[in-house]
């Protein structure tokens, strides 16, 4: 591991109390309702330097709109968003959701699709054709969370042709996942079922962290985010103590 960023998602209360025990998080309400250009662009200048900044893209650009019963955002037609496709529709909210980036200096932008977006082809090739023709080149990355059918190595197989960054729970299984070959970016909610992380789980974290040959972003998210966060940092302090700083954090 070369480097380690850890933090939560969506962001605490205490805005500025998280900058003394994370090193990251993610902007998750403008998944819903933009956020002012101005409150963003204040966010990242009170941030440390250093400090990473997800914010995560227009819900509808992933979503099932068959599922969706309230009104769909800016008067477009439900029919031409959701499930990544490359449509005028989806290609709306996406640049809405870059200038929401562009307006915090966003390390990375997180997609979050429905669960019934499945490995078929036609979704594969709706992905390959949103990040190629939507997209396109940006001064940030690229997080797809992998939910339902998936098997994530397949999907960090894709990801990796797509220039994509996956982030997983490796609380899914009983055992931690595989470790892949570049940058990892972990969504953290209950350990083993528990709301609660404690001494153990984030030694285990910690350890499992330390095999991944790149980067490790670990978010914490939940109702208890914000306490998770801090105890996993307090783990970290510790082991730093002992056998020095991790470089990049």
């Amino acid at each position: 591991m070369n480097s380690l960023h850890s933090g939560c998602g969506p962001r605490p209360t205490a805005r500025r109390a998280f900058f003394d025990y994370c090193t990251c998080c993610e902007i998750f309400e403008v998944s819903r309702e933009p956020m002012r250009a101005a409150t963003l662009a204040e966010l990242r200048a009170t941030a440390p330097e250093g400090f990473i900044y997800t914010t995560f893209a227009d819900r509808w650009i992933g979503l099932d709109p068959l599922d969706q019963r309230g009104p769909a955002p800016l008067d477009l037609p439900k029919s031409e968003l959701g499930m990544m496709r490359p449509t005028a529709a989806n290609a709306t909210l996406w640049e809405r959701t870059r200038r929401q980036a562009e307006a915090v200096a966003a390390d990375y932008v997180y997609f979050r699709p429905a669960p019934s977006f499945s490995p078929s082809t036609a979704n594969r090739d709706a992905l390959r054709a949103f990040r190629r023709d939507i997209i396109g080149d940006v001064p940030f990355g690229i997080v797809w969370e992998v939910r339902g059918l998936w098997d994530l190595e397949d999907a960090r197989e894709l990801a990796a042709e797509l220039d994509i960054q996956v982030a997983c729970d490796p609380y899914v299984d009983d055992e931690f996942p595989e470790i892949g070959e570049g940058n990892a970016y972990y969504i953290l909610d209950r350990p083993r079922g528990r709301r609660v992380f404690e001494d153990d789980d984030c030694e285990d974290l910690f350890d499992y962290f330390e095999q991944h040959p790149a980067g490790v972003i670990a978010v914490f998210r939940g109702p208890e985010r914000a306490r998770n966060a801090l105890m996993f940092n307090r783990h970290r302090q510790r082991y730093e103590t002992i056998n020095g700083a991790i470089g990049g954090a």
